[in-house]
């Protein structure tokens, strides 16, 4: 058996042959409080990316000087794209009953699980991976755990960074190598590396 049927077949294995990745670029860090500007999700199917819903959303808010610098998302250029409450729907449905991965998920499942409350949208909680504790795990030597230093370790291109459809489509690719690097460990090890990360109260990006 080929290398890469070995890799597909333990995809199918896991349950992750079909997963859906998500990035979201908001005005802050509060969903209660803060909007969402850009949202992607990107379907993987046997680790290619397969699909993808990508928009600019309009917050309904002035976005933040430090924000736009940062993500280049700025007033003008969302004036005259959807807001959250006609976009929402659609995203759910592409997300559909895959799993969820994403580079600190809780923050975007957050914002996400905040729309859809407001706007009695029906979201049934999925599998969530969260491709920055995996990161700690597996490759702990490592000295940064942000997307961009994560992504240059792997050799992931990451042009754009800070826009959420490239993110998306990083967030994803880095998935799949952080599972290649748990078939190369020995599970007396990860179950090591597991609980001191667990069991540290913080741990620096």
């Amino acid at each position: 058996m080929s290398n890469k049927k070995s890799f597909s077949s333990l995809l199918l294995e896991l349950e992750l042959d079909d997963y859906v990745v998500i990035d979201l670029e908001t005005t802050g860090l509060n969903p209660k409080r803060d909007c969402i500007t850009e949202i992607s999700a990107y379907r993987f199917v046997n680790g290619k990316p397969k699909d993808d819903f990508s928009t600019l959303i309009n917050p309904g808010i002035p976005i933040p000087t430090f924000i736009t610098d940062i993500t280049g998302i700025s007033d003008f250029m969302v004036q005259d794209f959807p807001v959250i409450e006609d976009v929402i729907q659609d995203l759910i449905d592409f997300i559909d009953n895959s799993s969820i991965v994403g580079q600190n998920i809780d923050f975007d499942y957050a914002f996400i699980e905040t729309a859809c409350n407001k706007y009695k949208i029906s979201f049934d909680i999925t599998t969530l991976y969260d491709t920055l504790p995996l990161a700690r795990m597996f490759i702990y030597f490592h000295n940064s755990f942000n997307l961009s230093s994560l992504c240059e370790y792997y050799d992931i291109s990451n042009e754009n960074a800070h826009r959420a459809e490239s993110d998306a489509l990083s967030t994803g690719l880095l998935f799949l190598c952080l599972i290649k690097e748990a078939i190369l460990k020995p599970l007396d090890l990860i179950e090591k590396i597991n609980f001191i990360i667990n069991n540290t109260k913080s741990l620096n990006n």
